[in-house]
């Protein structure tokens, strides 16, 4: 795991992956893991603590996806649907989260007492060939308010560099 001087500090992170950059805040006294966000299928992956990200708490993932078009509201539900697929008791319930400079699409998808994923998709828009998906994901509970009011601070903190 990424241990710096500063991980209880908010701070700025960069990501870039294939000449695509991107920034997004990291919240006090949480913890940002870029060094072994490979296995979370990330870039960064952001925890209150691994203690409890390892006890079932949540983790948020933040990865650049490389666009096939200017549709990404079909990707998420291709996504949606590879999810209902899978998991025959999946439940899906509108979660809308804005970004002020992008667009965003979401959703919430869960089966009751075993996960709860809040997905969101950001396109910075035709003059970029990437987006940003971001997802909370948390085992057994739905989010609490203070938990999703930092999610959409890191969603609205994403900012595109090049």
């Amino acid at each position: 795991m990424l241990t710096t001087n500063g991980q209880n500090n908010k701070y700025t992170v960069t990501n870039s992956c294939e000449g695509f950059s991107y920034s997004f805040t990291k919240p006090q006294n949480w913890v940002l893991d870029s060094t072994n966000a490979a296995n979370y299928l990330a870039h960064s992956a952001i925890f209150k603590s691994k203690v409890d990200y390892d006890n079932g708490g949540l983790i948020i993932q933040l990865l650049a996806y490389k666009k096939q078009d200017e549709n990404t509201n079909e990707d998420l539900d291709y996504d949606v649907n590879s999810y209902k697929n899978r998991y025959k008791n999946l439940k899906e319930k509108e979660f809308k989260i804005n970004h002020p400079n992008y667009r965003t699409y979401s959703t919430e998808l869960y089966v009751e007492g075993n996960f709860y994923q809040y997905i969101v998709y950001i396109n910075p828009g035709k003059e970029y060939k990437f987006g940003v998906s971001a997802a909370l994901n948390i085992n057994k509970n739905e989010l609490d308010q203070k938990d999703l009011e930092t999610f959409k601070e890191i969603i609205k903190s994403i900012q595109v560099l090049k």
